[in-house]
């Protein structure tokens, strides 16, 4: 099972990094409409695909083992379980951000203008909002010298990937689980 997690991972890693250069080699961070639509994607609908693809994967594994086919006539179950699947979507996910989080990496040391560019573009937003936030310059401090830092970015990364993870596999899990007869 854990190889088919570590595939699913670095399947779904390598699209949501593709993502993540698409996002600053296109400067898409400048129009609101795109940028959502990217942020969307890479941080909630690829990760949500592979984690509802890779349950349905896990649970029809478990079914067909020739061990739990006596567990499946007898109990209509065989050894899924919520608490397996949370564990494993929450894997899922930390292993896809790490992907991200390489990718940002990359950017950082061998794009480096990139970067830059979307630090810039960041700043110049938050100047033209100014009155949106009411301590501005702790605000601009944090862009200018702590956001865009690899250690930051990885961080944000995990957290997102683990809440999105977390959420959708227990949804997941809940719904595909077995049914026990009445």
């Amino acid at each position: 099972m854990s190889k088919k997690l570590f595939i699913y991972g670095l399947a779904f890693a390598s699209a949501a990094a593709a993502f993540t250069y698409l996002y600053y080699a296109n400067a898409v961070y400048q129009d609101l409409t795109k940028n959502g639509i990217f942020l969307l994607c890479k941080e909630f609908v690829l990760p949500s695909i592979a984690i509802v693809l890779f349950l349905i994967s896990m649970k029809k594994d478990l079914l067909l083992k020739p061990e739990n086919t006596d567990k499946v006539a007898v109990s209509g179950a065989a050894s899924f379980n919520i608490g397996k699947a949370i564990f494993s979507g929450f894997m899922l996910s930390i292993i896809i951000s790490c992907g991200t989080s390489f990718m940002y990496l990359y950017l950082l040391k061998y794009q480096p203008h990139l970067i830059l560019l979307a630090k810039e573009n960041t700043l110049a937003m938050l100047e033209s909002k100014k009155s949106a936030f009411p301590n501005f310059e702790e605000t601009r401090k944090y862009y200018q010298n702590d956001f865009f830092t690899n250690g930051n970015q990885l961080r944000v990364n995990i957290f997102t990937a683990s809440s999105v993870g977390l959420f959708v596999s227990a949804i997941t899990a809940y719904i595909i689980r077995p049914k026990q007869p009445k």
